[in-house]
């Protein structure tokens, strides 16, 4: 992955959250389709298309619902 950069804040710019928005939008589109595909084809497949739910929702959570600031450091200075 490409070294993340930081303003002064220490937060990301939007520039770059952006763009990591974009690829895992096409990401789960692409696995989408592949999930369309194997129920289509092959059904008895569940498991696979329940690790790869798990996978997507992994993405989601972590880049749009930004849950990974709830872990980091509160550095405010009172």
């Amino acid at each position: 992955m490409a070294k993340e950069t930081k303003d002064e804040n220490g937060a990301k710019s939007y520039k770059e959250a952006l763009a990591a928005g974009v690829w895992v939008l096409i990401i789960l589109a692409v696995l989408t389709v592949g999930e369309y595909i194997v129920a289509t084809i092959a059904p008895p497949w569940g498991m696979l298309l329940l690790v790869v739910a798990v996978w997507k929702t992994y993405y989601v959570v972590k880049t749009y619902m930004h849950i990974g600031r709830l872990f980091q450091a509160d550095e405010e200075a009172h």
